[in-house]
């Protein structure tokens, strides 16, 4: 079987289509007056989902610091950061949504997840392909990329069928494969592409290697260098073990996928 090769040229100054040019350029002219300010980003998620109440106000300092970080970096694009400002904006989107739906629906907090199928393995490992074949199985509940963009579907738009969530999503992967037509080649995403975790086997190897940074840390920096890498190994350890003793969980729950808006 011949595989094609690939020969990238154009990596100092990447050559767009005349579509995706436009697009960038347009995109370009609108980060001049784009504000990271933790206040303007919370308004305008609450005037686009049409709620206030964010839960938990435990992470407004954190955000806050990751806020300036991005502002005040010199690094990032015009097009990163209008990129990156749409991506708060939308996470601000979620924890509101989330907040409302916790706070219609308390009985979710009592919900167990029992035996949850984790994944483990170093990048480039073949995680995403075993990911893949597992969510395969009708038996078992995965999560696709669209759910993770939005997992709780707008007010206005619980129930509409087809769910517009995944028309967002592929005019957003649209984007990335025509800016990006490589980059499928490496790791493919789709509407309904499942996002990887982790394995045993690499929970093992992992641990393996913090023994030895153990034993490293300890010879040369005493007990205190060496406790944060024992620390590691010994949650690895923990983890290769307990995946080893679960057994694959049954059939979903329905009232599990139902829109929020549903009773």
């Amino acid at each position: 079987m011949a595989i094609d090769t690939v020969r990238l040229t154009d990596l100092a100054t990447p050559q767009f289509s005349p579509e995706i040019a436009a697009m960038r350029a347009g995109i370009a002219t609108l980060a001049d007056g784009i504000s990271f300010a933790p206040e303007a980003l919370r308004a305008q998620a609450s005037a686009e989902v049409g709620l206030g109440d964010f839960g938990d106000a435990d992470y407004e300092q954190r955000f806050a610091v990751l806020t300036a970080a991005i502002d005040g970096s010199a690094m990032i694009s015009p097009i990163g950061r209008f990129m990156l400002r749409a991506q708060l904006v939308q996470l601000l989107k979620n924890r509101l949504l989330l907040a409302d739906l916790l706070a219609r629906h308390p009985a979710i907090h009592a919900i167990e997840i029992a035996r949850p199928i984790i994944i483990c393995g170093l990048p480039r490992t073949g995680t995403t392909h075993l990911h893949n074949l597992m969510a395969a199985d009708p038996a078992l509940r995965s999560l696709p990329y669209w759910e993770s963009l939005e997992p709780i579907p707008l007010p206005a738009e619980a129930g509409q069928e087809p769910d517009p969530r995944l028309a967002r999503c592929e005019m957003g992967l649209r984007f990335v494969n025509e800016s990006m037509p490589h980059f499928r080649r490496m790791h493919e995403m789709t509407t309904w592409h499942v996002q990887p975790m982790l394995t045993p086997l690499a929970a093992i190897g992992l641990a393996i290697i913090m023994i030895g940074a153990t034993v490293i840390a300890f010879a040369t920096g005493g007990f205190t260098m060496a406790l944060f890498p024992l620390v590691v190994g010994l949650l690895l350890a923990f983890v290769a073990f307990g995946r080893r003793r679960l057994a694959p969980h049954g059939s979903p729950n329905p009232s599990l996928l139902r829109p929020a808006g549903d009773a």
